[in-house]
């Protein structure tokens, strides 16, 4: 078992550490959370147009009450789910910027860095194309209707490339004009203002040319890829594509929970590190559920948004919230019964350092195997009744606190088998705790026995 140990901690714990603390990967990771409260308030008002597809009997009420304000309302979610890339884009520049900052370029602005950044993404949205020999912008008109106007491109009502699709090209592009605008401060390739002039005025001249080279730098790289018939969107989506269809499928799912926990048990935040590389991914197939809803169609995502903490992390990583259960009310051992019973309320709100660390899973050769073994199961059960459709697809930003039951209820927009899939899947984490659990506690008794 000490063997197991050495090599997950040899081939994991050293590159995934490494991965976890590059300045790229912290960056992508606070403009996660930064656009929580954007996406969690426009899920609110899309769940709260969708509420009588999952009580019909409430039809007629919302068609004369919320329904005659759905065009204000569906402004909100298009603005926020709906143009998520935005954020990104300018939430990932500002923290890479600050990182850079702290480091060794004091002189940079987090705040040009954002500006930056957005106005770079800005320019990658306009579709072009070649004609007779001129860069002209893309008109496409359907039975009278502008699908792409003046190179601009909608969908469902809203601007196509600044939702879910476009957070990967959000991401490159604040990382590129991150670098450029660290190349002309660090180089000294900029204008500076006395110190008496108002620091807005003299930011905004600081970023005069960086953002002349943003602007040279992306249009030159636009327009070798519009010579080619095509652009950096289009060149993203294919590889970015399959590892959302990677994301959604089941495969994709057991890899995220055995690398997750692997991780966890040689002491490693798992879920910290995982979730920075798998979140845009979630969020895409959250953002496409979300418009799949919005415009009356089926969502087609299985694994989207807080998929895994709805189903797979109950109580925490691990599924923990059985072992919880297992603890507080049929362990013997005094330590085990304490820490079960004391994190309870924790682990409703999938918190469990205090059983990863107290009983403790890391570096415990006894339960290791249902460390493993519960969240794959959940996972497995939740993946299955989510593609029959007895659960319905999670389309909606919420709290990862949200207690079991409730997150996939309210993610799913009201749907009674989300809600039962989550019990089944805490059910059966407290059915493989159970008897490893008990072969422990017996150890732990009996070696308390042995010594009074």
């Amino acid at each position: 078992m000490n063997n197991i140990f050495g090599f997950l901690e040899k081939t994991l714990m050293n590159p995934m550490t490494k991965v976890a603390n590059t300045k790229y990967i912290k960056a992508i990771m606070n403009a996660g959370m930064a656009s929580v409260p954007f996406t969690i308030v426009g899920s609110m008002f899309l769940i709260l147009n969708s509420i009588p597809t999952s009580f019909p009997q409430t039809q007629t009420f919302f068609e004369n009450t919320v329904f005659r304000f759905s065009g204000l309302t569906s402004a909100v979610t298009s603005m926020s789910l709906g143009a998520i890339a935005l954020y990104f884009a300018m939430s990932v520049a500002y923290y890479l910027t600050k990182e850079y900052q702290q480091d060794n370029v004091p002189d940079l602005d987090p705040l040009n860095g954002a500006f930056l950044a957005l106005f770079g993404f800005l320019i990658t949205l306009v579709q072009l194309t070649i004609t007779k020999g001129n860069y002209v912008a893309v008109n496409d008109i359907v039975d009278g209707v502008a699908n792409v106007a003046s190179g601009i491109a909608f969908q469902h009502g809203g601007i196509q490339r600044i939702g879910g699709s476009g957070v990967f090209v959000g991401i490159l592009v604040a990382t590129l004009t991150t670098e450029i605008y660290r190349f002309c401060i660090s180089k000294n390739i900029t204008i500076k203002m006395p110190d008496m002039v108002p620091p807005g005025v003299s930011r905004s001249f600081a970023a005069l040319i960086p953002a002349f080279f943003v602007s040279i730098v992306i249009i030159f790289f636009q327009g070798i890829l519009v010579f080619f018939n095509t652009d950096i969107h289009l060149i993203l989506s294919a590889p970015f594509a399959f590892l959302s269809q990677m994301m959604s499928s089941w495969l994709g799912l057991m890899v995220v929970i055995v690398v997750t926990i692997a991780l966890w048990a040689v002491g490693i935040h798992g879920s910290a590190i995982v979730s920075n590389i798998i979140s845009p991914l979630l969020l895409v197939n959250m953002t496409e559920n979300a418009e799949a809803i919005a415009s009356g169609q089926q969502a087609t995502n299985v694994i989207a948004g807080e998929f895994l903490n709805s189903y797979v992390w109950i109580g925490g990583s691990g599924g923990t919230l059985g072992l919880v259960f297992v603890l507080a009310f049929l362990a013997k051992a005094p330590q085990l019964k304490v820490i079960g019973r004391t994190s309870i309320i924790p682990g409703f709100f999938n918190i469990n350092e205090p059983i990863i660390f107290g009983v403790p899973l890391v570096y415990n050769p006894f339960l290791l195997i249902p460390f493993f073994l519960a969240p794959m199961v959940s996972g497995t059960i939740a993946y299955f009744l989510t593609s029959i459709g007895f659960a319905g697809h999670l389309y909606a930003a919420i709290p990862w606190t949200s207690p079991i039951g409730i997150g996939a209820f309210t993610s799913s927009g009201g749907s009674i088998g989300a809600l039962l899939t989550a019990l089944i899947c805490c059910l059966a984490s407290v059915i493989i705790w159970y008897p490893f659990v008990h072969l422990y506690d017996k150890k732990l008794v009996n070696e308390m026995n042995e010594t009074v």
